[in-house]
């Protein structure tokens, strides 16, 4: 944003979706809100977790260790969204596409993902969400 101011453009004011990434192993991503903090601010939650055991592409690799979980309102906006193990670093990218473009789930159900990838695991999380609420 500083770059973009510099060279005469405005870059937007609004809040931004800014991931936080530990690069440990395994990594950890993490992009704005978890369940607890969309809860705190009066979201109705709903959360998917996937496990990368049962990600083909983990299985291939040998590193099955960690899941990927969407956190999203009731009105199935991606409001955040944590992943913890291989590649967590760049799967987080997609998540934090989809909260800073405001994406429902089901149009994150709607890209077609290559198979099998670790990418997909974002699809198949949102394939499980379930409200916190019940």
């Amino acid at each position: 944003m500083a770059a973009a101011e510099i060279v005469g453009r405005n870059p937007s004011a609004r809040n931004r979706a800014i991931p936080a990434v530990a690069f440990n192993a395994p990594e950890i991503a993490t992009v704005p809100m978890n369940e607890e903090e969309a809860e705190e601010t009066g979201h109705t939650v709903s959360t998917g977790e996937f496990p990368m055991r049962a990600s083909g592409r983990a299985l291939t690799t040998g590193h099955t260790d960690g899941c990927m979980r969407l956190v999203s309102g009731g009105d199935g906006v991606v409001l955040g969204g944590q992943v913890i193990g291989p590649e967590a670093s760049e799967l987080i990218s997609e998540i934090t596409l989809a909260v800073e473009k405001s994406l429902s789930t089901d149009e994150l159900a709607e890209v077609i993902h290559p198979h099998p990838t670790l990418s997909e695991t974002t699809l198949l999380g949102r394939g499980l969400l379930v409200s916190s609420q019940q």
